[in-house]
């Protein structure tokens, strides 16, 4: 029943092992250096002066194209063409469309389609009203000429699409009495020199751009250096 002796704990420092040994085997935290206040402070300085570039060049650039709709507008006025909502309208879908230069044909073809056919509708309802009476043929009428759009799109998406659907409307909200060839000629010249004028406008914007973002590229650089 004698007390049995257990060997002292072996320490991690016990001979052989070395004073360099013992020391690198010691468990330790690694600790991350928090970063500097200051190197927060610029940052988010840098941050913000961004934001505010992005913002200034947004509205900067919303303002060249604005003023080039209007000045378009202010020319054609000065020429004498009172009926200006032909290319307005095109500059309203082409702003809809995500400013896509490869929807301009759609635009113009659409917007000649959708003019031609409202003035259709209302021939027809001055044919039929006789027979059926205003109403009714303004009805008959009207199923005709959307049925029309809904399906022949799929076969001639080119000319009958959302934007034929839209100069219909327009169209007839302007009571149409005679053939459009005034509207249908604004549309094309008109819509055709404010979309175009748009897109060289918005490519000139995007190089001016891209050199304004490597000048603060190139400031904020030299900043941390």
């Amino acid at each position: 029943g004698g007390c049995v002796d257990h060997p002292p704990p072996t320490s991690i420092c016990a001979p052989p092992f070395t004073a360099d040994e013992c020391e690198a085997a010691r468990p330790r935290h690694q600790s991350v250096k928090p970063r500097s206040m200051s190197y927060n402070n610029n940052k988010r300085q840098k941050m913000s002066t961004q934001n505010k570039n992005v913002s200034g060049r947004f509205y900067f650039d919303s303002l060249v194209l604005v003023a080039w709709i209007v000045g378009v507008a202010l020319v054609g006025l000065g020429l004498g063409f009172k009926e200006l909502w032909p290319p307005f309208f095109c500059a309203v879908l082409f702003t809809v469309c995500q400013k896509d230069a490869r929807q301009i044909p759609h635009i113009i073809l659409g917007g000649v389609t959708g003019v031609w056919l409202a003035y259709a509708i209302v021939c027809a309802i001055g044919a039929l009203n006789p027979w059926l009476g205003h109403l009714p043929a303004t009805g008959v009428a009207l199923l005709c000429g959307l049925y029309l759009i809904l399906c022949a799109g799929k076969l001639l998406p080119l000319f009958i699409n959302l934007n034929a659907f839209v100069f219909l409307a327009v169209a007839l909200s302007v009571h149409l009495t005679e053939p459009p060839i005034r509207s249908s000629v604004l549309l094309v010249v008109g819509g055709t020199i404010l979309m175009v004028g748009e897109v060289l406008l918005l490519k000139w914007l995007a190089r001016r751009d891209t050199r304004a973002q490597a000048a603060d590229v190139d400031s904020g650089d030299l900043g941390q250096r």
